[in-house]
Formats: C-alpha cells, structure tokens, sequence
C-alpha cells in the first residue's frame, strides 16, 4: 500500500539547524517507512536476518543523502529505491556466500491471511496454494520479482513504480505483463 508521508515536513525537519529537529523528521521518516521498506526487502532477499540488514543499509545511505534530496520522485518513492538496491546487494551477497549448490533458499516471500472461522481443509489448501506461488517467484528474475511486489503486495501505481526503478511508465506496463506472464509459467499444474 502506498505510503503517506509529510515530505515537507520531513524535509524541513531534516534541512533544520537544530540536531532535535533533523532527529524527529529522521525518525518520523523511519516510523512511516520502516515497515513497508522491510517488508519489500523481505520478499526480495527471502531471508529476515537479510531483510534487516538491506533496511539498516538502506537508511544509513538515506539518512547520509537527506539533505541533497532534489525531490524529483516522492520521498517514499526514493526510498524505495534505495531499499532495492540494499536488498538486491545483501542478496548477491548471500548468494555469493553460500557454499552448497541446490541451497536458494527462498527470494520472495509470501502470507496468507486466513479467516479464524476457515476450516482446517480452507486454510492448509490456502497456505499451500502461497506456498506454491511462493516458490513459482522464487524462479524469476530480481526485476521480475521486484516489479511484482512493488506492484501487487506494496500497491503502488505504475507511475510510482516507474520512479522507483527509474524506468518510463511504459517500461512499467511491459515488464509487469512479462512478469505475469513468467510467473504463470513458472506455476507447477
């Protein structure tokens, strides 16, 4: 879901003399993107220790480049991008890292919400369905996967994703079509 800030606010909080000021606009910036921000770097890197890691990296590159923010792209716009970059790098690197072939692990990850009054068939049969598309995810290309998310989990419009990747809107539409169509592919049965 997109993410409503007080850009102006924050930018004014964080261009202030005073130390109090740069550190509650900061901190505001934080408390409204934090959660959206690690959920994205969640499902790209598939792993929380990761996923923590890629918000930190974010944050601290945010929190270095605040006051030279142009505004060109919405202030949750930017962020974003900056935490796929983050997530992207801690993913390369974990890929990098690991040691035994066959180990991927997961790079998108999912949950379903299931009604408490569901029976126990519903809810297994909805679990394994995330399961399923889960693992479908996990088969496609980071561009693939973020573009995905960006657009059918974080829910932003194809204009916002467009600033995100830095990309024309057109861009958007056909690669959101081609990661469609990928993961309808990569879907078992």
């Amino acid at each position: 879901m997109p993410v409503a800030l007080d850009e102006a606010g924050i930018l004014r909080g964080v261009r202030s003399s005073s130390r109090r000021d740069r550190d509650r606009a900061f901190e505001e910036l934080f408390r409204a993107m934090g959660g959206p921000v690690y959920q994205l770097c969640y499902r790209i890197t598939g792993s929380a220790a990761e996923a923590d890691d890629a918000v930190q990296d974010c944050f601290v590159a945010a929190g270095e480049a605040l006051t030279s923010f142009r505004g060109d792209a919405a202030l949750s716009t930017w962020i974003y991008r900056i935490a796929l970059r983050a997530a992207w790098r801690r993913k390369a690197r974990t890929r990098a890292r690991r040691e035994e072939p066959g180990d991927e692990g997961q790079s998108v990850a999912m949950t379903v919400a299931v009604a408490p009054g569901d029976e126990p068939e519903r809810q297994a049969a909805a679990r394994e369905e995330v399961r399923r598309v889960t693992r479908a995810l996990a088969t496609l290309s980071e561009e693939h996967q973020a573009i995905l998310s960006l657009f059918a989990v974080d829910g932003l419009k194809h204009q916002e994703i467009a600033a995100v990747l830095g990309v024309p809107e057109g861009t958007v539409w056909s690669r959101l079509h081609a990661a469609r169509k990928a993961l309808v592919a990569a879907l078992p049965g």
